[in-house]
């Protein structure tokens, strides 16, 4: 079997064109080592590489620093139990980001990444890419932006109707316009489950139903806490759904999200306890394989785009785009580790958090898990939107444009805490 990436172990500065790998120059070798890696990458949805179906793109075989993001994406991905895969059950639908399903990962089919997170293409990090390609693995995490007219169609009558905003399949690099859609992403890793109180958020509360099936079939939904229905897909819209299930279930307990034409997902939104495996029986179906029903995380809304002084990038809007789960709120518990009735009964706490709180509430709307990267700051978070680094829009003399940056505080916050997690953790 050959050696993956012709043995190279590929880093930043390797190139085709030069004939560098492995930080070694090789003028007398031939090889397209890099542009092997990118395509690789960029099947298993990791999105920052080149797209090698445009050969104009000049970074094609050039290992920059989007090629090692990449392979650092991977790494820490490859370390994780929970992946995603492509369901060969799942082939009847077209877009290929909405046929992953959630895998555990035992490392059977592919193995568990041990080695560094250093965006260097080791042995381990070769061999593990080429086993993901070659079983159909993919990235675990998706974010996309979704418009609810279809490119190229007419409106539709139900606002649950959706299809991706030009160039928003699979975000890994901003290409769409500003405020002309919703973000959304979708997790499978469980990496982010345990809300601050402990425990887990259950699954009911991040579970879509997709469901792939002709014109004309019946499913059937046995959930615990819901009545047992069959629901008979008569219609072409999700909205023919939802009004199904309403009729049957009553109204808020279900929202159907989907396609024009498939697939549908249904979001439980209201059952109060969906196991990993709960009952779903297909009904009056001749030819099973043509309809499937998979369980996958709930589309989580980031937020949208937005534009400042010339840049252009993501803005979340608390409490919308942010997990209430996570503890993500500045509330007493989460800023001082007291709970609300001891801060009000220590005056100079209750004053501390009362001025922090209302600076945060200009800045971030009071929620710690806002992160804005659409203006000049780059990307800014936290209570008063620390920011990693100041961009200043210049036009040099060949017309060009250049964005000299000076860095601002939130390296300098993000090193004080790295410092003192390890003081805590030698203790």
């Amino acid at each position: 079997m050959p050696t993956a990436y012709d043995g190279f172990v590929l880093r930043r500065g390797d190139s085709d064109s030069l004939k560098y790998w492995g930080g070694q120059s090789l003028p007398f070798e031939t090889h397209t080592s890099v542009a092997e890696l990118q395509k690789d990458l960029f099947e298993l949805g990791f999105g920052l590489v080149p797209d090698l179906s445009n050969p104009a793109d000049p970074y094609i075989g050039e290992f920059q620093i989007r090629t090692e993001w990449a392979v650092r994406e991977f790494q820490t991905y490859a370390k994780m139990p929970y992946l995603a895969k492509e369901d060969p059950d799942l082939a009847a639908i077209v877009e290929p980001l909405l046929r992953r399903v959630g895998v555990k990962s035992d490392g059977s089919e592919v193995p568990v990444y041990q080695g560094p997170v250093s965006g260097v293409v080791n042995a381990e990090t070769a061999a593990a890419i080429k086993a993901w390609v070659s079983k159909k693995y993919r990235c675990p995490v998706v974010v996309c932006m979704f418009v609810r007219t279809p490119a190229n169609g007419p409106p539709h009558d139900d606002d649950n109707v959706y299809s991706f905003a030009p160039n928003g399949r699979n975000l890994w690099i901003e290409s769409v316009p500003a405020s002309k859609g919703s973000r959304r992403s979708r997790d499978f890793t469980r990496h982010f489950s345990a809300p601050a109180s402990g425990g887990t958020i259950p699954p009911s509360a991040q579970v879509h139903l997709i469901w792939v099936a002709p014109s004309e079939a019946t499913f059937r939904l046995s959930f615990v806490g819901t009545e047992t229905a069959d629901i008979s897909r008569s219609g072409v819209t999700p909205l023919d759904i939802q009004n199904a299930l309403d009729a049957k279930f009553g109204a808020g307990k279900f929202e159907v999200f989907g396609f024009a034409d498939g697939p549908w997902e249904v979001q439980i939104v209201a059952n109060p306890s969906v196991g990993e495996t709960p009952v779903i029986d297909i009904t009056g179906i001749t030819n099973p394989s043509s309809a499937v029903v998979r369980l996958v995380p709930d589309w989580i809304t980031l937020g949208v785009s937005d534009k400042y002084q010339g840049f252009t990038g993501p803005l979340s809007t608390p409490p919308f785009d942010c997990i209430p789960e996570m503890g993500g709120e500045a509330l007493p518990h989460s800023l001082t580790g007291m709970a609300a009735s001891a801060v009000r009964n220590d005056p100079n706490t209750a004053s501390t958090y009362h001025v922090i709180r209302a600076l945060s509430e200009v800045e971030c709307r009071g929620h710690l898990d806002s992160i804005n990267a659409y203006d000049c700051a780059m990307i800014s978070v936290g209570l008063f939107h620390w920011a990693l680094a100041s961009a200043r829009k210049i036009k040099k003399k060949d017309g060009t444009a250049a964005y000299p940056c000076s860095p601002l505080e939130l390296p300098a916050i993000l090193a004080l805490n790295f410092r003192r997690n390890q003081a805590a953790d030698a203790t």
